[in-house]
């Protein structure tokens, strides 16, 4: 993922683009619950897509303590139209 579509979607968006906000947002965990595909990933070399929603996916299917503490950290955010110009 790049921030190449963040770019043209704000582009597009010449009406309200001096109001989009993005907010990074950073999920972290104590334990690795893709062992089995880390172990696999370098086995074999092939890298599995991940994205936010199989991340989320895999905590929350996960019995309760499973993964250890998760930690949710959010950033400054970051006006798109202050960063652009």
């Amino acid at each position: 993922m790049s921030i190449r579509w963040i770019l043209h979607a704000y582009q597009a968006l010449t009406g309200i683009a001096n109001k989009i906000v993005i907010v990074p947002v950073m999920i972290s965990y104590d334990r690795i619950f893709e062992h089995q595909n880390l172990a696999t990933e370098m086995i074999s070399g092939e890298k599995q897509d991940y994205n936010l929603m199989t991340t989320m996916w895999n905590i929350f299917k996960r019995k309760e303590n499973q993964m250890g503490d998760v930690y949710v950290k959010y950033l400054n955010p970051v006006n798109v139209h202050a960063f652009v110009t």
